[in-house]
């Protein structure tokens, strides 16, 4: 049980899934990531991925950016969220197997946005599974909008936002484009 500054550490969609085809994980990068974060010993850490090929797809498909305008894109945000819930299963049961005591959690239950930026944001659950020992592991996802209804959760949105919210000093971005920015683009 700590009281550090979490870390966060975002895992890009491109990282973690294979963009040619949908609906696949590059298992042997998540691996490979996991055991990174693993022999990094890192404490305090929250997890958060992109979407990739699980969740970018759907949402595109189903116009869920925009929130509601039509029934069907109901199923749309529900195969979204599914997506999005089997490609965070692939990913912490790989952090598990390493022995990581890795925990899912998703946005939808506890971030409200409106207009697309984040309004409402409980840390609560966040910081007593951190203090606990158990590493979060969280992704983009699609959430309750006051204005839209409904709309898409950024992985990159939801990362910067925990930064902010818990205090980190440390927020770590892995990407598959080589480079480093020294300065905001």
């Amino acid at each position: 049980m700590t009281s550090e500054a979490a870390v966060i550490v975002k895992l890009g969609g491109s990282v973690v899934t294979q963009k040619s085809e949908p609906m696949a994980a590059d298992m042997s990068a998540v691996q490979r990531l996991a055991r990174e974060i693993k022999e990094a010993n890192v404490r305090n850490l929250v997890i958060v991925h992109g979407g990739g090929s699980f969740g970018h797809p759907l949402a595109k498909r189903y116009m869920l950016k925009e929130g509601l305008v039509e029934d069907r894109q109901l199923v749309g945000f529900a195969s979204t969220h599914l997506a999005m819930t089997k490609l965070n299963t692939l990913i912490v049961e790989k952090l598990v197997m390493e022995g990581l005591a890795a925990v899912s959690l998703r946005p939808s239950a506890f971030i409200v946005t409106e207009a697309g930026r984040v309004v409402a944001l409980d840390p609560e659950p966040l910081r007593r599974l951190l203090h606990l020992g158990l590493m979060p592991v969280l992704c983009g996802d699609v959430v309750a909008d006051r204005r839209l209804g409904f709309t898409v959760l950024s992985g990159d949105q939801l990362c910067s936002r925990l930064a902010l919210d818990l205090g980190s000093r440390r927020l770590i971005i892995a990407v598959d484009v080589d480079g480093l920015y020294t300065a905001d683009p």
